[in-house]
């Protein structure tokens, strides 16, 4: 290495090394280690490690607003904007009508707004009628396609296929018209009014309701203005909001099976559990999110999580393994070590007796392997802020 030092480093920066003596492959991490593990052995050198710590903390810290800046723009307060999505559909569109076998939906897996879209084709019985494409992280920072061909690799060439003067981010989820290429739609909310209200003729009045817009703004939303935070201010205003959002559903759940009714899933529970599902093992650790937690905090809302996860299609496109795998890898700013914390085993069988008495009105039939139909009683969470 040009700096002379006599250390074995290991540079990653999708294979731009800073030393042409060694391109071989390297792992997704930063390596530096002198001969015999013990680093640069500084503070045996007798150098001011005080100097180092602020000379490195600028750097880190300069870098660190820099990513951030590009990933989650914020506002003056340091507080999360997410980005408008740029083909908006929020009413039935006379050129694009809900028609089985004429859209392509490019999603994945991992993302929480392309799992509310995959949930909804499940969970309203559609999923037949609109193809998919399933995208994974690239090394570029862009989405591609899992089963790429010469023409289209990523959701670059997707999105200026379809539109080649387009300008603007290249996010998934995208409703593509399969014939022509045109984009329709990449506005996840969007996506779900045209499933549930169009496609599935189900009542979609209820996603401007007040629960439904607590859920998406101080919910799904509210773990990404707690984890993008660029000010202490801002991330302690908008965990509040998140655990005080996450205490009403729970509330509701303690009297009802579902957020609005007692028989079937409507919208509310689609935009929902994608946060839920992923929230004690992704959002609590990465995003800071571990005022509360799901498992141990919100009995009812496991108890939801499991029976949303256990219905027909829904245990397909929601993979937490994968899921938490990508964000931790992914996120560079969060998480720069690539390191993927070890959590404790996500147990989703309907079975757990503990899991299906939980609230407080008679057992549905969907809960009859409760043993005695035993009903325990009701964790109130506490309030917050703590006093």
């Amino acid at each position: 290495c040009s700096s002379g030092c006599s250390v074995d480093m290991a540079f990653v920066a999708h294979g731009q090394l800073p030393c042409r003596a060694d391109r071989r492959p390297k792992q997704h991490a930063v390596v530096c280690k002198a001969k015999g593990g013990g680093g640069f052995k500084i503070l045996e050198l007798g150098l001011p490690f005080g100097a180092l710590v602020k000379a490195a903390r600028f750097g880190w810290s300069t870098a660190w607003l820099i990513l951030m800046n590009e990933l989650a723009p914020s506002g003056p307060d340091g507080e999360y904007r997410r980005p408008v999505a740029s083909r908006r559909r929020p009413k039935p569109d006379e050129n694009f009508p809900a028609e089985a076998g004429r859209y392509t939906l490019y999603g994945g897996v991992a993302c929480p707004w392309c799992h509310r879209v995959f949930l909804a084709l499940a969970l309203f019985g559609i999923k037949d009628q609109v193809a998919v494409e399933w995208l994974v992280p690239g090394e570029s920072g862009l989405w591609k396609l899992e089963n790429s061909n010469n023409d289209m690799q990523t959701m670059k060439d997707v999105y200026r296929s379809g539109d080649p003067n387009y300008k603007g981010r290249y996010t998934a989820p995208l409703l593509i018209e399969t014939q022509t290429g045109q984009l329709v739609c990449n506005e996840s909310l969007d996506l779900v009014r045209m499933i549930a209200g169009e496609f599935a003729a189900a009542d979609t009045h209820e996603i401007d309701s007040s629960l439904c817009q607590t859920i998406h703004h101080n919910i799904n939303n509210g773990v990404y203005k707690c984890g993008f935070a660029k000010t202490q201010t801002a991330y302690a205003r908008n965990v509040a909001d998140l655990v005080r959002a996450l205490d009403d559903v729970e509330n509701i759940l303690s009297k009802q099976r579902f957020l609005t009714n007692d028989s079937k899933p409507s919208v509310a529970d689609v935009l929902l559990f994608p946060t839920v599902f992923r929230f004690d093992s992704v959002y609590a650790p990465l995003f800071h999110c571990h005022a509360r937690c799901i498992r141990g905090d919100y009995p009812n809302l496991s108890r939801w999580m499991r029976e949303i996860y256990a219905m027909n299609g829904v245990a397909e496109v929601s993979d937490l393994e994968t899921t938490q795998r990508n964000y931790f890898e992914n996120l560079f700013p969060l998480n720069p070590s690539g390191i993927i914390p070890m959590s404790p085993p996500a147990k989703l069988d309907l079975r757990d007796r503990k899991l299906l008495s939980v609230h407080k009105y008679k057992c549905c039939a969907s809960f009859s392997r409760a043993p005695n139909g035993r009903v325990e009683p009701i964790y109130r969470a506490k309030p917050w802020p703590p006093e």
